[in-house]
This record gives structure tokens, sequence and C-alpha cells, in this order.
């Protein structure tokens, strides 16, 4: 194994530690909310995006991740929540 590869799986590993640890914040946070379970609906949708997205990713470059590809791995979830945000949103408006 050379020093690229470890240092490619170093870098994979602090990428995920992040936002592992943010989304279970988001996710505690969100179930004590008294709002019937959209907040924590919400989140949950965007954590299973986020690790959908980092599935792909991972599949797609095993080796060769690029430094956009750990910018969406960490910053992902964030991009995620404000998606599932607005879907729940425009829903919640139709549904009326």
């Amino acid at each position: 194994m050379n020093d690229k590869t470890t240092w490619r799986d170093l870098e994979l590993r602090g990428a995920l530690l992040g936002p592992f640890v943010v989304e279970i914040i988001f996710l505690a946070v969100s179930t004590l909310i008294f709002d019937g379970g959209i907040c924590a609906s919400i989140v949950m949708a965007a954590i299973v995006g986020h690790w959908l997205m980092v599935l792909w990713i991972a599949l797609r470059r095993r080796k060769a991740l690029t430094k956009i590809d750990v910018i969406l791995i960490r910053a992902g979830f964030f991009i995620w929540l404000l998606i599932a945000a607005l879907i729940t949103i425009v829903l919640q408006a139709y549904a009326r």
C-alpha cells in the first residue's frame, strides 16, 4: 500500500466523522421538538440522502477521491437538509 492510498483512507475517515457526529446531534434535538415528528422526518430524510450520496461517491471513486468529493461528504448533510426542508414546505403547502 503506498502513501497516497493511506492518505486517502485517513482523509475519508476524517471526512466521515464530522458529519456523523453532527447528524446524531441534529437527530437528537429534532426528536425533542413537539411538532408531530415533522422536523425529525426532515432530518432523517437528509441523513438518508447524505449517506446514499456518500455511498455513491465511494463506489464511483474508490481510490481517487477529489477535493470536491470530500467537500460534498463533509457539507452534504446541510445541502440535503435544505433540500428536504424545501420539499416538505412545498408538499405541506399543496396538501392544504
